[in-house]
């Protein structure tokens, strides 16, 4: 994922992902939970895109109880993590 114009971000695609938070870094190996809901992919940035793709479902956007979810995760996932190598 590498340096990004997103510094809040929380995205899951395929077999990669990555949860960032002001220069704190995590690449993640699994898809990020979100209680009730499996996902195949997930792409939240605060102001800019929040939409997930459930599986045996289409895309749509994050409800508002699942973008503080979202940024729940990002915080703990990202909660001592160092930023991405420059």
């Amino acid at each position: 994922m590498g340096q990004s114009l997103y510094p809040v971000r929380l995205y899951w695609a395929g077999m990669q992902g990555v949860a960032r938070n002001f220069g704190n870094e995590v690449h993640l190996t699994r898809p990020p939970h979100l209680p009730g809901l499996e996902i195949d992919a997930i792409d939240y940035a605060p102001g800019t895109v929040a939409m997930v793709l459930p599986k045996h479902a289409g895309w749509r956007d994050l409800t508002a109880l699942e973008i503080r979810i979202a940024r729940g995760l990002i915080e703990d996932l990202t909660e001592g993590a160092e930023g991405p190598p420059v």
